[in-house]
């Protein structure tokens, strides 16, 4: 089965390379043809773009993807096709968690005009990118708070050294005159949040 590759970031890039020299036969999604095939596209890609290309695919074709809606499972069936979710691998997931953290730690040194040692920084939520971010903050100096609504995720939190608060409990910062917890962290995020794709 031939190998199709949408290359539009760098990790599809190292992917192909990696597969070329272990002698895969890779090819453009441009050449699709009539034979059965697997292609796999950036994890990143969104929902409707994967039924696009779930159309243009020859039926018994695999998908290789990262999002998990049950649409895409659904569509891939109705047309023949198999369709894999990287992102339900845990150790895809986790491996792809430390560059998503490694560019949160780029934008906060883009947009801010001190040095991360001695900033009080909260991440919201402690899920696989929470949990790769932090320690990094943290050994760079930070003091990290850990917004969790889970007791379990809290506890682990608390485990690494790091403050933690409960989410549900964090003050409405949309109320006029109410200052929060986070409204250091909207100053930061305000900017950031104009660079980030919708």
């Amino acid at each position: 089965m031939r190998i199709h590759i949408e290359e539009s970031d760098a990790r599809m890039k190292y992917l192909t390379a990696s597969l070329l020299k272990r002698g895969y036969n890779i090819a453009a999604p441009e050449e699709i043809g009539e034979r059965p095939c697997c292609l796999i596209v950036s994890p990143g890609m969104k929902t409707h773009m994967l039924h696009d290309w779930m159309k243009r695919l020859p039926a018994r074709s695999i998908l290789v993807g990262g999002q998990g809606d049950p649409a895409l499972f659904q569509a891939a069936g109705r047309l023949g096709l198999r369709y894999v979710n990287l992102s339900a691998d845990e150790a895809f997931a986790v491996g792809n968690a430390l560059p998503t953290a490694e560019g949160a730690l780029m934008l906060i040194l883009e947009h801010t005009d001190s040095t991360v040692c001695g900033m009080d920084i909260m991440i919201l939520g402690f899920g696989r990118v929470g949990r790769a971010l932090a320690p990094r903050l943290q050994a760079l100096g930070a003091r990290v708070t850990v917004a969790a609504r889970r007791y379990e995720q809290r506890s682990l939190a608390q485990s690494m050294g790091l403050a933690t608060e409960r989410a549900d409990r964090l003050p409405d910062r949309d109320k006029p005159g109410v200052a929060g917890v986070g409204d250091d962290i909207r100053k930061v995020l305000r900017p950031v949040a104009r660079d980030l794709p919708a």
